[in-house]
């Protein structure tokens, strides 16, 4: 009995440390990575309370919950979602839906009728969360990896303290950082070509605009914002690179000038006061680590910042830390010149961490570009660093793991921190489930029903519209065409 029990431990430990392409087991590779899925969703669903709400608290009360209501209305009533009632969801700027950047405005809205305002939210989170989860099925056949690392990357993508305390409190619109991953697939494409000796043409460009015109529409202006950051600078530092992106970071603008001009007629009235980063770089890796809970969450605020925990939690736990430091950041800055080393994307994610500590992105802040000096909590950057340090975090790992043959009792100890990574995880979505966060931050007074198209005469704002509808439309045609015209030739 004890043989069999320590052959069946050891034919496990060879699929959990084994590369998948190796696996001789291919239906329980696929199980698996189900699996991993299954628990992502269940991990959402928690925390969403299972799309049965509460949404009268935080910003779910104040913009979000009010701003889905509204356009549920339009597409029940078949208006086009252009005026709100009042501008009290809007910021107080103005009743113009459209002139606010980060409001929703993704085709997945047509299905609003179908749900309820806080059940559309787990829809979409869900639908978001699927679509980057395929982005990890491409990792996990580009790298080679085996289940275990896979598992450590799934879980820290699915459940990181950053979304879910985001979404938690009301950032609905921050479910498309799930959509993120892509665009570090593109960038690994691209790198992979310019070492072949041939640099992704239009229709790398295409796919990265689309990609971040998707991200946009679902509200995240934000993450559309410091996906460009990012562009921008793996151009300057990866000198080779730059022509390929200033082409797409001129494309993506184009491409989502229609949802970028018409805030142009509200400028001046948005708030602009910078409100600051992590306080240091230290909190930067407390942020990892350090569980803090929605009724701990205002105790952040000080001197050094007036933000509450939600804008700082990192959280993946010690065993997340450990995988993400040791070899994210230790064999990776170690294995650079090596194959897949990856050292085009270390500068651009130094510099976004440094931006998004302290005051150090307060001079951006003072430039009269739209796109800049709207992020006024800079921590919030912190993201896309995060998700490229766990991506190379795996291939890392991996590389690690291919090198050495390593002994039962150790391979057991690593598989124990994907426990452990679980654990935490599942620790965090309990404390910031939003029944949870909505006693702790207190009720609201929320009336949806009121949140009716009230569409009246408005030709500046109109007309802007139409015109950037006209440039969208414009720049996707010739986005195809020359993306095919490569395809063909």
């Amino acid at each position: 009995m004890l043989a069999k029990v320590t052959a069946l431990l050891d034919t496990l430990a060879d699929f959990l440390f084994q590369p998948v392409s190796a696996t001789r087991r291919r239906w329980l590779a696929w199980a698996w990575i189900a699996g991993l899925y299954l628990v992502g969703v269940f991990l959402i669903g928690q925390l969403l309370n299972w799309g049965r709400g509460p949404y009268d608290f935080h910003d779910w009360a104040e913009v979000n919950a009010a701003r889905i209501a509204f356009v549920q209305d339009a597409v029940e009533t078949g208006q086009l979602p252009l005026h709100m009632p009042d501008a009290s969801a809007l910021r107080g700027v103005t009743d113009r839906y459209l002139a606010l950047p980060d409001v929703i405005l993704s085709p997945q809205m047509l299905l609003l009728p179908f749900f309820s305002v806080t059940g559309w939210v787990l829809f979409n989170t869900l639908l978001l969360y699927t679509l980057g989860a395929l982005a990890l099925l491409w990792f996990l056949r580009r790298f080679d990896l085996s289940p275990l690392v896979f598992a450590l990357l799934f879980l820290i993508y699915a459940a990181n303290g950053h979304v879910q305390a985001h979404l938690s409190v009301g950032h609905v619109n921050f479910a498309a950082t799930y959509l993120m991953p892509w665009l570090i697939v593109l960038l690994v494409q691209a790198v992979d070509g310019g070492q072949a000796g041939k640099l992704p043409g239009w229709r790398w460009v295409a796919a990265t605009s689309f990609l971040l015109f998707f991200i946009l529409l679902n509200g995240a202006f934000h993450q559309f914002v410091w996906c460009l950051f990012f562009l921008g600078f793996f151009g300057l530092f990866a000198w080779k690179y730059f022509g390929l992106a200033l082409k797409t970071l001129v494309a993506s603008c184009l491409l989502a000038i229609f949802r970028l001009l018409p805030p142009a007629l509200e400028l001046g009235k948005f708030d602009n006061e910078y409100l600051g980063g992590y306080p240091t770089f230290a909190a930067v890796l407390d942020g990892l680590v350090r569980f803090t809970d929605p009724y701990q969450s205002f105790g952040t605020r000080g001197f050094l910042t007036p933000l509450g925990a939600w804008e700082f939690d990192l959280f993946v736990g010690l065993a997340g830390t450990l995988f993400l430091l040791g070899f994210g950041l230790w064999r990776w800055l170690r294995k650079l010149d090596a194959p897949d080393g990856f050292p085009q994307f270390l500068l651009p994610a130094l510099a976004m961490t440094a931006l998004a500590v302290g005051r150090v992105y307060r001079p951006f802040m003072l430039l009269p570009i739209p796109l800049i000096n709207g992020e006024r909590v800079s921590s919030r950057l912190i993201i896309l660093p995060f998700l490229v340090l766990a991506v190379m975090a795996a291939v890392q790992m991996q590389r690690w793991l291919d090198s050495r043959n390593l002994r039962a009792e150790l391979r057991w100890g690593m598989a124990g921190l994907a426990v452990l990574l679980l654990h935490d995880l599942w620790q965090h979505t309990r404390a910031w489930r939003v029944n949870v966060a909505a006693d702790a931050y207190g009720r609201m007074d929320v009336n949806l029903a009121i949140k009716v198209v009230s569409n009246h005469p408005d030709p500046a704002y109109t007309n802007l519209l139409l015109a950037g509808a006209v440039v969208t439309l414009v720049t996707a045609v010739a986005l195809l065409a020359l993306a095919w015209r490569e395809r063909k030739g």
